[in-house]
């Protein structure tokens, strides 16, 4: 099913969650768009609409678990990689350049837990961040935790239309 409005609200939500952002690229002190981190909400909460539309049993009522959850790494995950690599190579680099050395065990335990779309625990160049490589990795953490809630939750909803 396709919500092209939803689709735009996304579209949007994400462009006001980059912008927001832009002051870290921009090394300004101020934000672009002030209280732009709400549109992250904004946006999960359309994407939870979208989800549980297109993979509710009323929908899809020969829907597996693994036709789910393949579903959702088929569409998370590739992207996901590719940017945690990227994320990598930059902050990695960023950090050495600024404290002046390489942190490879924690560099490596931290990008191997990322790339499962974990949290890591420890803190390369001390840097205290769940998500070291690729800081904004919380979010889809944390979409792929709802998933997870959602899927567990799937064999009690409600089979009407």
């Amino acid at each position: 099913m396709r919500y092209v409005t939803l689709d735009l609200m996304r579209g949007l939500a994400a462009l006001v969650v980059r912008l927001f952002h832009m002051n870290y690229m921009l090394g300004s002190e101020t934000h672009l768009i002030a209280k732009g981190y709400l549109a992250v909400d904004f946006f999960f909460i359309l994407s939870g609409f979208v989800i549980a539309a297109n993979y509710h049993v009323s929908v899809r009522p020969t829907l597996t678990r693994r036709d789910f959850i393949s579903a959702r790494v088929a569409r998370l995950w590739p992207l996901f990689l590719l940017a945690t690599l990227a994320g990598c190579v930059a902050v990695t680099m960023k950090a050495t350049r600024d404290f002046g050395y390489f942190d490879a065990q924690n560099v490596a335990a931290s990008l191997f837990l990322n790339i499962l779309m974990l949290p890591s625990p420890l803190q390369a160049f001390g840097i205290d961040r769940l998500f070291f490589v690729k800081a904004t990795s919380w979010s889809v953490s944390l979409e792929l935790r709802t998933n997870a809630a959602f899927l567990a939750a799937l064999p009690a909803l409600p089979r009407t239309p």
